[in-house]
């Protein structure tokens, strides 16, 4: 429990602000598509493909030895540097 809470406050002082936090919870929603939609298409629809799908996905694109989070760092304030500009 004390490790996850860490963790949390940790992302929040990476994020600084709302905003940022925010963006970071898209741009997670959007990288792990494949595999929340996979296992979705399989409760939904019963299809046993898209589990399996979903299960590739997350052990070989978006699993744990994937730079997935520091890639995600990297291109965080870019992004917001991006959504920013487009809001003027």
């Amino acid at each position: 429990k004390d490790k996850f809470i860490n963790f949390c406050r940790w992302v929040w002082s990476e994020c600084k602000d709302v905003k940022t936090f925010i963006l970071l919870l898209a741009v997670i929603a959007i990288v792990y598509l494949p595999v929340w939609g996979g296992y979705l298409l399989s409760a939904i629809f019963g299809w046993t493909w898209a589990s399996v799908m979903a299960s590739t996905c997350l052990v070989f694109r978006a699993g744990p030895f994937t730079p997935f989070f520091p890639d995600l760092h990297r291109h965080n304030p870019g992004d917001k540097t991006m959504v920013g500009t487009a809001e003027e």
